[in-house]
């Protein structure tokens, strides 16, 4: 399961959307699952960026 049950803060799961409504998202919680949020600096250099693509690819793929 992907965050809290009771919306506190920012919130990515579509049912504490409550400003929207009732809203049918069956595979939110699934493909929410999947994801990495990462706050990335303006000043990052490609050589930091290529360093976290490489680290990320390493660990996709021991998987």
């Amino acid at each position: 399961m992907v965050g809290a049950d009771e919306p506190s803060g920012f919130t990515s799961r579509a049912d504490h959307w409550r400003f929207a409504g009732d809203q049918s998202t069956p595979r939110a919680r699934e493909i929410l699952a999947t994801l990495v949020d990462m706050r990335i600096p303006l000043t990052m250099t490609s050589m930091q960026a290529d360093q976290i693509v490489a680290a990320i690819a390493a660990a996709v793929s021991s998987h």
